[in-house]
């Protein structure tokens, strides 16, 4: 089993994270002359709770755990194609259904409402469907649990609570944790599906 070194881990890892800065927040900004009104009575029920922002801010982390945890070459490859494509699929989406919602800001004076702030800020209130947050770290546990299904199941509850903070801060609507969902079965189903193949091109 050939291992990939760090430098390229890092480099990778680097240039991945350079695509989803540059292209989100191009994307999130760009003049929408036409948006989406995707809200339902499920946001409309759903409280504000600023202490699921810690939840939101792993899920930033956790999302990137497989890219760390692999160590054989062709795999790490594959999965960085995989992320590669979340990611370009996720941006397609962005740019033909710009779902817009309106940040609810935090009100109060404590930290966590504080930190809702901050994020709503920064953000736009355009790339919301589908959920990068949900798509990404659902993939990653779902490649976990691949690995050892031991600490898949051990690790679930991360991206349960990381997939219900993107609605309990109000940064998604339903209809986007839905689109992330989806997002992220189908492209596990074709990390499964052609891994193996796939093997054959990173030699």
């Amino acid at each position: 089993m050939e291992k990939i070194t760090k430098g390229n881990k890092f480099l990778i890892f680097f240039l991945l994270v350079a695509y989803f800065s540059l292209a989100y927040n191009i994307l999130g900004y760009i003049p929408h002359y036409a948006s989406f009104e995707a809200s339902t009575f499920i946001d409309k029920i759903i409280p504000l709770v600023p202490f699921f922002v810690i939840f939101y801010l792993i899920g930033f982390v956790f999302s990137v755990v497989p890219l760390f945890i692999t160590e054989e070459k062709k795999e790490f490859y594959w999965l960085a194609v995989n992320y590669f494509l979340i990611l370009t699929v996720s941006f397609v989406f962005f740019v033909l259904i710009p779902i817009e919602f309106k940040k609810d800001f935090a009100m109060g004076s404590g930290f966590f409402s504080r930190l809702i702030e901050l994020i709503q800020f920064v953000d736009s209130d355009f790339n919301n469907f589908p959920s990068l947050h949900v798509s990404l770290n659902l993939f990653t546990v779902l490649f976990v649990k691949d690995k050892n299904s031991r600490l898949g199941l051990w690790l679930l509850p991360i991206p349960i609570l990381i997939i219900l903070s993107t609605m309990f801060v109000k940064q998604h609507l339903f209809i986007d944790v839905i689109g992330g969902i989806i997002i992220a079965a189908l492209f596990y189903y074709i990390f499964k599906r052609y891994r193996a193949r796939a093997e054959n091109y990173f030699s």
